[in-house]
């Protein structure tokens, strides 16, 4: 663990030279699974039609169907080397979130959350842009705000038993 900022900066900077170094691996290695099952695709065909022309000359020719070429999957453009600027962007980003204290404040009630940009029509008439989702979410959270009094009806077993 780091003591000073320089060993932190170091730290941060190899941990992003890690991440982008698995993620490259990752590349790397689904590019050659991917080129690895073509070659499979293209030797099993090249077997299949070897073996029919060898029934074919033997006079057993209707025995076996002539084999389809198979779907090939295109290959992919090869993974580049992560650059320099790429590994400085994922420690800046992972700097930026360690660094977050979390003073931003989550909205405490429903309110907050619905707020939105105003605008106005044609008329001048001013209304808040707010969808319909933040209300739901609101309503499914149970922070409303809304506390009903009301209790649900009773049933009628529950009528008996309490003999209203």
């Amino acid at each position: 663990m780091g003591t000073n900022p320089y060993e932190l900066r170091l730290q941060l900077f190899q941990e992003a030279k890690n991440i982008c170094w698995e993620e490259y691996n990752s590349k790397v290695s689904n590019f050659d699974r991917i080129r690895e099952n073509n070659n499979d695709l293209k030797l099993k065909y090249d077997a299949d039609l070897a073996a029919y022309h060898e029934q074919e000359e033997k006079g057993n020719g209707g025995a076996l169907k002539y084999p389809t070429y198979p779907d090939i999957k295109p290959l992919p453009e090869f993974p580049e080397y992560p650059s320099m600027e790429e590994i400085k962007d994922r420690a800046t980003f992972i700097r930026d979130f360690c660094d977050d204290k979390g003073d931003k404040p989550a909205p405490r009630n429903w309110r907050e959350e619905l707020k939105g940009n105003e605008r106005s029509n044609y008329l001048g008439n001013t209304f808040r842009d707010t969808s319909v989702a933040p209300h739901l979410s609101a309503l499914k959270k149970g922070t409303t705000g809304i506390s009903s009094w009301l209790r649900p009806p009773l049933s009628f077993q529950m009528m008996r038993e309490v003999k209203c």
